[in-house]
């Protein structure tokens, strides 16, 4: 089973930022005469999202020790609840996570994942 997200941290991701990607799953061939075939090239699509988070300073070192300890620096998958359907789904990391400052002491942390199919 994967590691929850912090329930303590933000479940949601801010409007501001965010993006979804899903990979092109169509394999198209030209063919002698006539309109190009094309099908599907896998039964389910990945999705990605880059998005952020908003904490408070004491807030920080609980996602630093999620992210270091739980999940071997980025390396195991976690849940958290998809962006769009809110059903608390299975992740990946894609990259590192950036932490940004907003003002005083509230932060983005900055990150991007993607749907573990």
């Amino acid at each position: 089973m994967s590691t929850p997200f912090p329930s303590s941290l933000q479940q949601k991701l801010n409007a501001q930022g965010f993006s979804h990607k899903v990979q092109d799953n169509i394999i198209r061939s030209e063919v002698e005469m006539g309109k190009p075939k094309q099908r599907q090239r896998y039964t389910t699509i990945v999705e990605e999202f880059q998005g952020n988070i908003t904490v408070h300073l004491s807030e920080i070192n609980t996602f630093v020790f999620f992210w270091r300890t739980d999940l071997k620096n980025g390396a195991l998958p976690f849940t958290f609840p998809h962006p769009f359907t809110g059903e608390v789904t299975e992740m990946e990391f894609l990259a590192p996570y950036e932490i940004t400052n907003l003002s005083g002491e509230y932060f983005n942390i900055n990150m991007n994942f993607r749907v573990i199919p």
